[in-house]
């Protein structure tokens, strides 16, 4: 595989010349503008890529001094040409390829379950049983103090109450369930048809995002000639996506009705594979947080019938620098000063990642957090 490599940049150029009587006038330059793109060379296309981006302004010093000084015509200060930094600020918590891509898999597989997880209806189950005994206690001792009128007014009020919350808002909210459903099914049979095509499905969804800000106060920027000083911020953000291309093994479109039947059985979860019977053990989640298995048998479930490209991981860096307060020098002849700084690094990177996972990265619920809290507190972990 060839490497090719793309550039282009442009320069900016100041002066200072000097009023010791020889008003030499001297240069410097810095690139105000930087862009180079790296590729693979080779068939198709969605190879590995990385473009980087730099944009520099200001920071150019101008102003006369008396005799025996410098007169300066936007001439860059020593901060901006040699001092600063392309680097960007490290990012706490970002995930690994190798774990988003996991992720990636199993949040874009056409056949994959849009249901209720098993583990919340068991968490409902126990709530329930202990709001209803909560309940009768605090009603018990309602009945106890309050009046026979007042307790008549407050059964009334309940029944009606109990009419709504167990008769109509149920009735809303299956319809609602119904309409949402039917939108889903709608949506994944889209994504089944183009599961089929040759180009395949072709599925990109965010995967993580995060930053980090710094600032330096009194940062020197200017010593030679005239002494200048400045606060710099820094702030870095990162946005990650992942891309993922599903094919059929046999690209035989089904007919409609097959789509929607397919469809129904992949939302509801009535298809049986390793990761059904897995999800349906008790505290599978558990087990996952020390041992991770759910998450790669997630990855490639239902894949009988499919399977996917490379998984590509596309990176978006931006690092913007900015100053402020700036110190300024007052002579006779007028004032020296520095124009604020703006500089701009970006890099965009696409790479090809393996989906494995480790026991570390794996993100629970709330209620699985609490579930763990609750152990621990118990002294059962």
């Amino acid at each position: 595989m060839t490497t090719r490599t793309r550039l282009r940049s442009s320069v900016f150029t100041g002066y200072r010349t000097d009023n010791f009587g020889s008003n030499i006038t001297i240069s410097r330059s810095y690139e105000s503008m930087h862009e180079q793109c790296v590729d693979d060379v080779g068939v198709g296309d969605n190879g590995p890529l990385t473009i980087t981006r730099i944009s520099r302004s200001g920071g150019t010093i101008s102003g006369v001094q008396p005799a025996g000084s410098y007169t300066w015509n936007n001439y860059p200060c020593t901060w901006v040409t040699d001092v600063y930094t392309i680097t960007p600020l490290a990012i706490a918590g970002r995930p690994t390829n190798s774990f988003m891509a996991a992720s990636l898999l199993a949040r874009t597989q056409p056949l994959r379950v849009s249901t209720v997880s098993w583990e919340y209806l068991n968490d409902l189950h126990d709530l329930g049983s202990r709001a209803k005994d909560e309940m009768g206690r605090r009603l018990g001792l309602l009945k106890k103090v309050a009046p026979p009128a007042m307790w008549r007014h407050l059964k009334f009020a309940s029944r009606l109450n109990l009419l709504y919350q167990f008769g109509i808002l149920p009735l809303i909210s299956d319809i609602e369930t119904l309409f949402k459903f039917q939108k889903s099914v709608d949506k994944r049979i889209a994504e089944l048809k183009r599961l089929y095509q040759n180009t395949g499905l072709r599925r990109t969804v965010p995967l993580w995002k995060g930053s980090n800000y710094t600032t330096f106060h009194n940062q020197t920027i200017q010593s030679q000639g005239v002494s200048l000083s400045c606060s710099v911020a820094k702030l870095t953000t990162s946005e990650i996506r992942g891309h993922v291309r599903w094919h059929a093994i046999v690209p035989i479109t089904p007919s409609d009705e097959q789509l929607r039947s397919m469809a129904k059985k992949a939302i509801l979860g009535l298809t049986i594979d390793p990761y059904t019977v897995y999800e349906l053990m008790p505290w599978s989640w558990l087990i996952d947080y020390f041992f991770n298995l759910g998450t790669n048998i997630k990855a490639n479930k239902n894949q009988l019938t499919m399977f996917h490209d490379s998984v590509r991981i596309m990176e978006h860096i931006r690092t913007r620098t900015t100053t402020s307060n700036h110190t300024s020098k007052t002579y006779s002849t007028g004032i020296v000063r520095c124009s604020p700084i703006f500089i701009t690094t970006e890099s965009k990177t696409r790479s090809l990642a393996t989906p494995t996972v480790s026991a570390s990265e794996t993100i629970l619920t709330n209620s699985q957090l609490s579930i763990l809290g609750s152990l621990g507190v118990l002294k059962l972990l």
